[in-house]
């Protein structure tokens, strides 16, 4: 095959692409031209018919007869006899009912009865024939003749037609003799533009042969120095400057094999090794219970999803499914703290509800504020047959009972770590019988999203239609064989974690019993704390850490929890700080609160809380047993409060009910919303056995057993 020469070829193309756009250039333009022509006669005939209207306004307002106004319009349409124009005047219905029909008077068509029908200007275009038709409406003043019009009504029609196509044949033939003229230029100047070119090029190839003859094999790479040589053209010396750089590449990786080699292997050792961190971090041998069955596929080698499951101090099987933000790397960094946060402070015996807390304010304090993680927190409990859920920014969970679904547990608060837990225990176990053949389902959003967009279920819908159209038992399965269909054909670009628990298969089993479920023989711990300990630490994990060491009331653990938190919150806000409740109203005024509070916090120099927390057996039951109580002693160095007034109107509340309009009963829920012991300690109040303040209000003295109210049943 005969090769093109590349002077020829530039010189064929610089002629070829000047003759096309000069003939492009004469078309569009003769177009424009005449579109020009044509908007100015439409232009005309718009200012014609204008003229024309007020003309006959000013006519008929002097008040002249039919006669000398039909004279006035035949006059009008003769004076355009010798020109392209054409003015017709059309009268309307309204104008023929009042003075009758004149003779001769030319025919309407569609067009005029169209404009005087929608009482809008009509303009029309057929070939060269342009027509703009202005229907002539009644104003004030034409009322005085025309009595049967209202204002705006159509008395008739001015039509101006105008026939453009001499002007348009005169205009195209002078524009084209004129392109026909600068055509022998235009050729000339692409030709010289042409000639200068192919100069160029010819020296440009030859110095870029000079520079690549220089290289004859692989080893000559080594002995180039580049250089950069003046081409003639920005182009090409872009080129010159890229093949040098590749030179230069080509040197450096001859080096650099071996780093990025090193790099790569470290990098895969790195990523291994947080595997394997990860890894044992989750890693627990309550996941393998029998009963507890989990699938986990990452997105990548690392996940921000994650599934712990431990056993409590009082036997009962507590699982924690996550799913941090993001995937990867950067959402896997938060695994390992959950992770130990969860094992211990399970094992320790700690309330669900407590490492909740704990888990929070870990994730707030130390991931940034556009992580957070989703989770749900499930409870078996043993001892009373009940199923416990929390759910925090998860989908569902879904309780089913053979293949219906008996209860969905909704996400109900907010993902951990978004914002500070100032006060710990407000976060509540959702508490649901055990059915009989029961299976609980939970999962990450990676299986709602890769429904969402394989096609075949839509979100949590979809996978709750999927759980029930298939055998007690195999909802598992089901959406397992589906989610393989799904990414047989789709990447999965999000982390999958599944959870089932056959809820009689774990039951069957029983408890696994832990730590500290003996009870304890009385006993007594006293803690002070002063101002420098209050402003670093929050006792109340702590002291949690030690009633479930000893066995105190565990079933009761979340109570106690809310008690002694709400407690010890009053006591350091209202007794040592000072705030005032009143701000937490409104969600302003929440947020100033605990500014407030952090602040005071900080400058806190001076006062102390005094924690006495004591066991006893209570004597008074009827039926000869002892269950164990609780006494929870708070004193701290503030002024205290008026505590009488506010216990006084408390048990008015108490005696009068809680109707709408009961002034002792409101006097007790407004007094409860703007002192220190507010909403809380009335919760308070509810779940214990008893509440007293000592004088002058800087002590609380509380007992509970969880007897005869605060049992975690009622949550």
């Amino acid at each position: 095959m005969r090769l093109l020469k590349l002077r020829t070829f530039i010189m064929a193309t610089v002629v070829a692409v000047a003759i096309a756009v000069f003939g492009i250039s004469t078309f569009f333009s003769s177009l424009i031209y005449e579109n020009i022509l044509t908007r100015q006669a439409e232009q005309g005939s718009e200012s014609i018919a204008r003229q024309t209207f007020e003309s006959m306004f000013q006519v008929m307002r002097l008040g002249w007869s039919r006669e000398e106004l039909e004279s006035f319009i035949n006059v009008l349409e003769d004076s355009y006899q010798d020109s392209p124009i054409r003015v017709t005047i059309y009268r309307g219905e309204l104008v023929d009912s009042l003075y009758g029909s004149i003779e001769g008077e030319p025919e309407k068509d569609d067009a005029v009865y169209k404009a005087i029908d929608e009482r809008e200007v009509r303009k029309t275009e057929k070939g060269d024939l342009l027509r703009h038709i202005m229907p002539v409406q009644t104003r004030d003043e034409c009322q005085d003749c025309h009595t049967n019009a209202d204002v705006g009504d159509v008395l008739g029609v001015v039509e101006v037609s105008q026939d453009i196509s001499t002007v348009k044949a005169e205009a195209s033939a002078g524009h084209y003799w004129l392109m026909a003229g600068i055509a022998p230029l235009a050729l000339l100047l692409a030709a010289t533009v042409g000639y200068l070119v192919n100069r160029r090029i010819k020296y440009s190839v030859e110095a870029f042969g000079n520079q690549v003859e220089q290289v004859n094999a692989v080893k000559d790479i080594h002995l180039i120095e580049p250089r950069t040589i003046d081409l003639g053209f920005a182009d090409l010396n872009r080129v010159m400057e890229s093949v040098d750089d590749l030179v230069r590449r080509l040197k450096a990786i001859a080096v650099d094999k071996d780093i990025l080699k090193t790099h790569q292997d470290r990098l895969e050792q790195e990523q291994e090794k947080a595997e394997q961190i990860v890894a044992k971090a989750l890693d627990s041998a309550a996941l393998q219970t029998p009963g507890l069955r989990y699938f986990y596929r990452p997105a990548a080698i690392l996940s921000g999803d994650l599934i712990l499951a431990e056993y409590r101090a009082n036997g009962n099987l507590l699982v924690l499914i996550g799913d941090f933000t993001g995937h990867g790397i950067g959402a896997a960094v938060g695994v390992p703290g959950v992770a130990e946060i969860f094992y211990e402070r399970v094992r320790r015996g700690a309330h669900p509800a407590e490492v909740l807390d704990l888990i929070n304010d870990r994730l707030y304090r130390t991931l940034p504020p556009d992580m957070f993680m989703g989770a749900a927190l499930v409870e078996v409990d043993y001892a009373n047959n009940r199923l416990g859920v929390w759910n925090g920014g998860m989908p569902p969970l879904w309780l089913l009972q053979g293949s219906r679904v008996v209860a969905t547990f909704q996400s109900s608060e907010l993902p951990l770590g978004i914002v500070s837990d100032q006060r710990g225990g407000r976060r509540r176990i959702s508490y649901h019988d055990l059915p009989a053949g029961g299976y609980l389902y939970a999962c990450s959003d990676g299986v709602v999203e890769a429904a969402l967009e394989g096609g075949w279920m839509y979100g949590a819908e979809g996978v709750e239609k999927a759980l029930t159209s298939v055998p007690p038992g195999q909802g598992f399965d089901k959406i397992l064989e589906q989610l393989e269909i799904y990414w047989d054909s789709n990447e999965s670009d999000d982390d999958t974690t599944l959870l089932e628990l056959d809820l009689d298969q774990l039951l069957a089993r029983g408890p696994k019993r832990g730590v500290g479920m003996n009870p304890a023989a009385p006993w007594q711990a006293e803690l002070v704390l002063d101002a420098g300990t209050l402003g670093r630490l929050n006792p109340v994990p702590s002291i949690m850490d030690l009633l479930s060491d000893l066995g105190a009331l565990e079933e009761h653990q979340q109570s106690l929890y809310f008690i002694i938190a709400e407690l010890y919150n009053n006591a350091l806000e209202h007794g040592l700080l000072g705030l005032d409740s009143s701000l937490k109203r409104t969600p302003e005024g929440f947020e100033e609160y605990y500014r407030q509070r952090s602040k005071a916090l900080n400058e806190l120099n001076e006062g102390e809380i005094r924690i006495r927390i004591s066991s006893h057996s209570d004597q008074d039951v009827s039926d000869g047993k002892k269950p164990c109580a609780i006494t929870i002693d708070i004193v701290d160095s503030g002024p205290g409060f008026d505590y009488q007034e506010w216990m006084a109107v408390a048990r008015a509340g108490n005696r009068d009910g809680q109707s709408c309009g009961d002034s002792s009963t409101d006097a007790a829920m407004a007094y409860e919303l703007n002192k220190p012991a507010g909403r809380g300690i009335s919760m308070v109040r509810e779940l214990a056995d008893s509440l007293e303040y000592w004088p002058p209000g800087n002590r609380v003295v509380v007992s509970f057993s969880g007897v005869s109210k605060g049992d975690d049943s009622e949550e």
